[in-house]
């Protein structure tokens, strides 16, 4: 050991020196801290949960129910560095968590170089330059910069494949063969990614191998022995991902359709290095604000892979790495040629062919980005190659010292400076409340918010506490897992970080939302008010007290959410009215004018009122000021001059709310930005407050006014009001009015029937996301003669139509609900 002790010293220091502080941060157990806010982060703390949970026999490692709780999910698919969760579940015993992935995140980079030594040292014999490709491995600036989570990074067992693979083919020697297949097929258990790179690889490697040994039977004997030893020990990650088409299907088509592309430049800047980045980017005269982050290759190694390709006898050993190297760059690159922020998307690059012809594999990549880590170890090993060619016939000290020189070098390109975060006691002080309420252990809790990566946090959050959670995070998340969610009002409004309230016209939908919770086992909803987004749902809870409340975080009990049905507080009069009235179904496109002329409303109140009716379109307030009429709104107060007309432009409908005591002048200089509209219905109460409501004149009021009317409920949810047809020689123009939209995607089919009951011709339409829908069906080459007009509802992804029934009669019909028939002459 005494010629490698220099890689053993030398490695461990410059990944220390690399990713300072975080080594000082191993033994500061008095803050929680975290080398970069990696929203990534908070899945492995989760991670080595679930596997301790599954070692103490308490959860199934392919299954969970503790997130996405009461259905939970497959766990598939899910993204677990296995030998990271388990030295994370080992090491917790002895100090805190938060230090254990600190150490575990510098162990892993020695992993990485030390990997790449063993194989750069065996096809060189140089230790020297088999260092410098060690250090080159470990320190990689994707592995600095970017994620620290294990499934990214942890590329060691890829070079030890290579190593064995080489030996076996070498050396003749079966324990090496079967070596080789166990670091490959264990690369499945460190993450699907690296697997496939290894064995891309691999691939590579064996072509450049079998050049001059594919007639030797022992060749191929050494292969088959590595390829069933991986094919075994990964069958046990593959097989349940395998076992199920609907899951493999959904979780392999998760990234299917996404077109994106990497600056070229990303390779050649490094733009959060304070000392090269100024130079850089003044060289390439890039524009205004681009970065260009975790591509960086490093100038030392470019200028060492080109004396190395000036080597002859060094060539046909690069060969393999090259073709990796430059195989992998290009994936990187994207889908389309990208350089120095302008795209060239007639430049089609391989990523977006393999996409297409190879989706399993290529289209399921979730980013560009993520190929980087296959192309550190074939840069590493480049870079060798050069540094060798170098030191060649130089004495031990002038090599040390060209070591040295070199490993600076990259030290000041690779290097990327980093302050930490600390996430402090206080923001998770509620756990401790939780533990105290009564009957604690039956805690299920509803986090908040959900957007802006906090589902990860959450996960987290379920290490500390332990209790199950509606929402959570899972790497391609099938659909129905979500179908808990989808099915709530509250949940659903909640997962887009919406508010929702119960006004009349939903408390049913409100209220069964909150019961099917409760009789589901939830019973606390916890709002991160320090996290992204809260202003976009604290409205929820208006009505609802704080059962805690630390100013972090607030903590509401579910069966308080029973008394959130308080429509009194709502001012003006008339809005009030609005929200008590039959009519008020929201819709996209449906918008709010409400007038009092005397003043503006309480900003505080008016933002409360903005959530309340956050279902419409917009809530606009009109009011006079100085005899000119002013427009409040959710931007502030303004003019209402020219403002208002243009504010309705994109509206269907709008609702007009007023007191009947408030002068026709006054009210004349309103209804005159309602020009392109309709008044349809209008609804008094004693109290003076009127609502009216118009209609855009592309749609007829008889959608609403009509006393037959045609009403339909289908079995997705969807609720058919109304529907109008009216044909002349050459088409049907038909109106759809939906009282309520199908929550997952779907279809609407218009179908033409002859009188012997044959298809004709037929319409398909998206169903958007309006509630108004007008279609118009092209009908001229249809001959003479009796035809029947059906309306189908399908599911856009499956094409299964829906059934449902008539609102009136409740007669059910299968699949088509006839709306008109039509006489051709």
């Amino acid at each position: 050991m005494r010629k490698h002790l220099p890689v053993l010293l030398i490695v461990p220091l410059f990944v220390i020196v690399m990713t300072w502080p975080a080594f000082i941060r191993v033994f500061d157990s008095d803050e929680f801290w975290l080398r970069t806010w990696d929203r990534d982060i908070w899945l492995n703390y989760w991670n080595a949960w679930h596997v301790e949970s599954v070692l103490a026999g308490e959860a199934d490692y392919y299954y969970s129910d503790a997130i996405f709780h009461p259905l939970g999910l497959s766990l598939a698919f899910k993204h677990i560095a296995l030998p990271h969760a388990l030295l994370f579940v080992a090491l917790e015993r002895l100090m805190p968590a938060d230090d254990v992935y600190s150490l575990l995140y510098l162990l892993m980079l020695c992993f990485n170089a030390f990997g790449a030594y063993v194989l750069i040292q065996h096809l060189l014999q140089d230790e020297w330059s088999a260092l410098f490709g060690a250090l080159v491995a470990g320190a990689s600036p994707y592995f600095l910069q970017g994620s620290t989570t294990p499934d990214l990074i942890l590329t060691g067992t890829l070079p030890l494949t290579i190593y064995c693979l080489h030996r076996a083919v070498l050396e003749s020697r079966w324990r090496f063969a079967a070596l080789a297949g166990f670091c490959a097929g264990f690369s499945a258990f460190i993450s699907l990614y690296i697997f496939v790179f290894t064995l891309i690889t691999a691939a590579v490697y064996v072509i450049y191998l079998g050049a001059r040994r594919w007639r030797q039977r022992g060749f191929w004997r050494l292969l088959l022995c590595a390829a069933l030893v991986c094919a075994v020990i990964s069958a046990f990650r593959l097989y349940p991902m395998l076992a199920d088409r609907a899951l493999l299907s959904e979780g392999l088509a998760s990234y299917h359709g996404r077109i994106r592309s990497n600056d070229a430049l990303d390779y050649f800047i490094h733009s959060e290095n304070p000392l090269t980045a100024g130079a850089l980017h003044s060289l390439f005269n890039t524009p205004a604000g681009a970065a260009h982050e975790r591509g960086y290759l490093g100038y030392i190694n470019l200028l060492l892979l080109v004396c190395a390709l000036l080597q002859k006898p060094f060539r046909r050993s690069l060969l393999p790495w090259l073709a990796t190297l430059v195989f992998f760059g290009a994936l990187r690159l994207g889908h389309y040629l990208t350089f120095n922020g302008i795209e060239h998307e007639s430049v089609v690059l391989p990523e977006r062919v393999l996409s297409d012809h190879i989706p399993a594999i290529f289209g399921a990549i979730g980013l560009q980005e993520y190929y980087q880590p296959a192309m550190v170890v074939p840069l590493a090993l480049l870079s060798s190659y050069g540094l060798a060619r170098l030191l060649q016939a130089r004495s031990v000290r002038m090599r040390a010292l060209v070591l040295l020189a070199a490993a600076l070098i990259l030290a000041i390109e690779f290097h990327v400076p980093r302050a930490g975060h600390t996430l402090a006691p206080n923001k998770t002080a509620y756990i401790g409340w939780l533990r105290a309420e009564p009957e604690a252990e039956a805690i299920k809790l509803i986090n908040l918010p959900q957007q802006g990566g906090n589902p990860h946090y959450h996960l987290f959050l379920q290490t500390l506490a332990g209790y199950p959670q509606a929402f959570g995070f899972s790497s391609r998340t099938p659909e129905s897992a979500r179908a808990y969610i989808d099915g709530n009002l509250l949940l659903r409004r909640w997962d887009k970080n919406r508010n929702v309230h119960c006004l009349p016209h939903n408390e049913a939908a409100f209220m069964s939302a909150v019961e099917r919770l409760l009789t589901d086992g939830f019973s606390h909803v916890v709002v991160h008010k320090w996290r992204w987004a809260d202003h976009l749902f604290m409205h929820s809870f208006a009505n609802a007290p704080a059962a805690y409340d630390d100013g972090e975080v607030s903590v509401y009990r579910l069966l308080d959410m029973r008394g959130s049905c308080q429509s009194a507080r709502i001012s003006p009069p008339a809005l009030r009215h609005f929200a008590r009235s039959p009519w008020a179904t929201p819709g996209p496109r449906s918008a709010i004018l409400s007038f009092h002329p005397s003043q503006a409303i309480d900003p505080d109140h008016f933002q409360y009122l903005t959530s309340l009716f956050s279902e419409w379109q917009r809530l606009t307030h009109l009011y006079l000021e100085a005899d000119e009429l002013m427009m409040q709104g959710a931007r502030g107060h303004f003019a209402a001059d020219g403002a208002l007309a243009a504010s309705l432009e994109d509206s269907d409908e709008v609702f007009l709310l007023y007191n009947r005591d408030d002068s026709e002048a006054s009210l004349s200089r309103v209804k005159a930005a309602l020009g392109p509209f309709d008044a349809c219905q209008r609804l008094d109460d004693d109290a003076g407050s009127v609502v009216e409501r118009y209609l855009s004149r592309q749609f007829d009021c008889a959608l609403f006014t009509a006393s037959d009317r045609l009403g339909a409920d289908y079995d997705n949810g969807a609720r058919l009001e109304h529907a109008l047809l009216e044909a002349t020689q050459d088409a049907l123009d038909v109106q759809l009015l939906w009282g309520r939209l199908p929550s997952e995607p779907h279809s609407i089919s218009l179908q033409v029937f002859d009188d012997a009951g044959a298809k004709a011709l037929g319409y398909d339409a998206a169903f958007g996301l309006t509630s108004l829908a007008r279609h118009r069906v092209d009908i001229s080459a249809l001959e003479p003669g009796d035809y029947a007009v059906k309306l189908i509802v399908y599911n856009f992804h499956t094409g299964e139509s829906v059934s449902g029934k008539l609102s009136q009669s409740s007669v059910r019909f299968e699949r088509e609900l006839q709306i008109a028939a039509i006489e051709r002459s």
